[in-house]
């Protein structure tokens, strides 16, 4: 009979100290919504700065480039044919991307561009971008980026920012420092076609590389 109370108070002590140990693991464990977890990892194992300089410094030469003289008079003569088999686009819109280059001459130096004369004497022009550099035109013209790779959309999206952070930074102030009507030039870079409303004779590029011959 003595035994009794010496096991219902082995018990109780036994059952508090699983409910000391319930509460220390409760409170030690920290509870974040998934899409925080998902982000913070995805912050941790890759940085959109890093992937715009590995792309600007090692992987321009693996880009598929068009003249730009010649990728016009192809959209002029059969421009849904050409869009769907040469242009670059994201999912089902309607804009297609392209990265070209040519020879041009400087027609005059605008506030948001240079608007140049195409090389191959067609009298063809083009706007080179030098203000309001946004948008995904380098990234999906480039070919080099798809967003089935990245863990969410920011980071995808985020590499365009950083594309247009050094074409605004690197590319473009050195090459209005110098520039003059008159002057001849390559250029290489992203334009942006619209499938209903292309406007050929509008184009817009967002350089890449721009050098004063």
């Amino acid at each position: 009979m003595k035994g009794r109370p010496s096991k219902a108070k082995k018990l109780i002590k036994n059952v508090v100290l699983l409910v000391l140990l319930a509460i220390a693991l409760y409170n030690s464990v920290y509870f974040r919504p998934l899409d925080e977890v998902v982000k913070s990892q995805s912050d941790l194992s890759f940085d959109p700065a890093l992937a715009a300089a590995e792309f600007m410094n090692d992987g321009m030469g693996q880009i598929q480039v068009a003249n730009a003289s010649d990728l016009i008079s192809r959209l002029e003569s059969d421009l849904n044919l050409t869009l769907e088999e040469q242009g670059k686009k994201l999912g089902i819109s309607k804009n297609f991307y392209f990265m070209v280059e040519d020879d041009a001459r400087v027609i005059s130096v605008l506030d948001e561009a240079v608007l140049v004369g195409l090389g191959d004497g067609s009298g063809r022009e083009i706007r080179i971008a030098t203000d309001f550099i946004f948008g995904n035109a380098i990234r999906e013209a480039s070919g080099m980026f798809d967003i089935g790779d990245y863990q969410n959309t920011m980071d995808f999206n985020n590499i365009s920012i950083e594309l247009n952070n050094r074409v605004r930074d690197e590319i473009i102030p050195p090459f209005l420092k110098n520039i003059k009507e008159g002057d001849q030039i390559y250029f290489k870079g992203a334009i942006k076609i619209n499938q209903k409303e292309p406007a050929l004779d509008e184009l817009r590029v967002v350089p890449l590389v721009l050098k004063i011959n």
